[in-house]
């Protein structure tokens, strides 16, 4: 390494803190701005359970019972924080926002590194990272919503496991087993924590193993990540089998989230007034008759109520629940403004249009680096187009859109790059 290069490095260093530190300010401002204390649903409603010894439960009110709603892996990690300093407390809540900001930046970290192994300038990266620091689109739900969602903690292990995938991809020689172990766990703690990152990731991992037919043993990844993700499934489901009576996998909230965006009100109101009517009538934190539902029968049964009358519902209504899907793939590309209206509602509409202008950026980003660039872009890709349509059923919120937000800024900054350096390249003789 050159002098130089080495001067561009520290820079480059230099300037990726400094916007870290730029990011974090308007984010820990926000947070007290908003109380450091606040309402984090049900996987805060869990974590206090947990604590105050009623088990894995609560998630909706005190008395809703066992529960699979969420995935363990965030509420156990906020329960541990409140148990060491006390639940809901200043200092419990400044910890959570240090780790939810850590994965945050971790995660920006992590896609600033991989789009860089993609071929990517550095001014492009710099762009990107730049706009996902300083740019107030998703401010809430990183200073506030990730303390106890999963969003910031999936998006590092979902590129860390891309990372894997594009050193397995490139190198000559076979992996070693060390390297298909570390991949196959990390695969599976992306499933674990985000089913539709995991599933992606699976889906590359996949592809990666089918053509290359020159590895001795092609098998031994495949029953790596098969054990892996057993030992992290098989204690859940059996868990989920003690306290509730069925081996439930993964979560069982789906015919919930499936009812919030499939129902006669999305298919006869405005979006944003059908799916907070149908969130205040159906979503058992909402006090109203779902909550009451719950009270009488239970989280699980409720939710094979609400399963039987969606699928009586679509088997009804198939043109209407495919416009819907069609309505949610829009959104999850080129958003509403009321879909910025659930949290602050600040600026709803500049942030959905530049939302929506990066990730149509994006996608054409990602199908030039699928045709021109090195052959690793099918891996971002592929995760990209698995989280879009396993979200095709539900009603995008922006806890599902930020999934995809820094991924497309990356590839609508290659795109930019690419094309600027398109029109300085002097023409061809």
């Amino acid at each position: 390494m050159t002098t130089g290069q080495r001067t561009t490095d520290r820079v480059e260093r230099i300037a990726l803190a400094g916007l870290i530190l730029l990011g974090t300010l308007p984010r820990a401002f926000w947070a007290w701005r908003h109380g450091l204390a606040p309402q984090g649903g049900e996987s805060q409603n869990i974590a206090t359970a947990l604590v105050m010894g009623r088990g894995y439960a609560d998630p909706y009110f005190v008395g809703s019972g066992p529960t699979a709603h969420l995935l363990p892996t965030m509420p156990l990690l906020v329960a541990g924080v409140y148990r060491l300093f006390g639940i809901r407390t200043v200092a419990a809540e400044v910890v959570l926002e240090g780790l939810a900001l850590a994965e945050l930046f971790g995660g920006f970290w992590l896609l600033f590194r991989l789009f860089a192994r993609l071929g990517v300038a550095r001014g492009p990266r710099i762009v990107a990272f730049t706009l996902l620091c300083l740019a107030p689109v998703y401010w809430g739900q990183e200073a506030l919503d990730f303390r106890y969602w999963e969003g910031a903690l999936a998006l590092c292990l979902g590129v860390a496991t891309l990372h894997r995938l594009l050193t397995l991809h490139r190198q000559a020689a076979p992996p070693t087993l060390f390297q298909e172990a570390g991949t196959a766990a990390l695969a599976a703690a992306t499933l674990f924590v985000s089913p539709p990152l995991g599933i992606g990731v699976g889906i590359g991992a996949g592809l990666l193993i089918l053509e290359r037919p020159d590895w001795p043993h092609r098998w031994r990844p495949i029953a790596l990540a098969a054990l892996f993700t057993l030992a992290l499934v098989g204690p859940w489901t059996l868990r989920n089998l003690h306290a509730l009576g069925r081996p439930i996998p993964l979560r069982d909230n789906a015919p919930l989230e499936m009812s919030l965006a499939n129902n006669p009100l999305a298919a006869s109101l405005p979006a944003g007034d059908a799916f907070d009517r149908q969130m205040k009538a159906i979503h058992p934190l909402q006090g109203g008759a779902g909550t009451a539902r719950v009270g009488q029968v239970g989280e699980l049964r409720y939710m094979d109520e609400l399963k039987t009358g969606l699928h009586a519902w679509i088997a009804a209504h198939p043109g209407t629940f495919a416009r819907l899907c069609g309505l949610h793939l829009r959104e999850m590309i080129w958003p509403s403004p009321w879909q910025f209206r659930l949290g602050s509602g600040l600026l709803a509409g500049p942030r959905a249009a530049l939302v929506g202008i990066v990730s149509v950026l994006g996608l054409i980003g990602l199908a030039r680096g699928l045709r021109s660039g090195p052959s690793g872009w099918r891996y971002p890709a592929v995760m990209v187009a698995v989280a879009v349509l396993t979200y095709l059923p539900f009603q995008p919120v922006p806890r599902y859109l930020w999934l995809l937000w820094g991924l497309f800024a990356f590839s609508a900054a290659s795109l930019a790059g690419r094309l600027s350096r398109d029109r300085s390249a002097p023409p061809l003789p």
